[in-house]
């Protein structure tokens, strides 16, 4: 037997829902994973793909910066393996947070 919809019970579900999301962290949303790291200055960084499936798949790459950057595509060519940034900054390290997801 379903139980009856009204109102109040609908409201209590959508609070809970919120409640739930609101705690979810990217990477709990996503197929995918997160990175994190330094980059020092004019340095290129090579950050492996952890993605089990690359089977013609197309990825998101959406970037986490902490303060102003001047983070770029490294001079490596990306591929299925690896993706490469490079801060291209003359005197400052930055951190920056990476999310793969497809």
């Amino acid at each position: 037997m379903k139980p009856e919809l009204n109102e109040n019970n609908l409201q209590s579900t959508v609070s809970e829902l919120r409640l739930l999301f609101r705690n979810l962290s990217p990477e709990d949303n996503v197929n995918g994973f997160l990175w994190t790291g330094t980059i020092a200055a004019l340095e290129e960084t090579i950050i492996p793909s952890k993605m089990l499936d690359r089977s013609k798949a197309k990825y998101f790459i959406v970037l986490i910066i902490k303060g102003t950057s001047n983070l770029v595509k490294g001079d490596r060519e990306w591929t299925e393996s690896f993706v490469s940034l490079k801060n291209a900054d003359a005197t400052n390290s930055l951190t920056a947070t990476v999310l793969f997801f497809k």
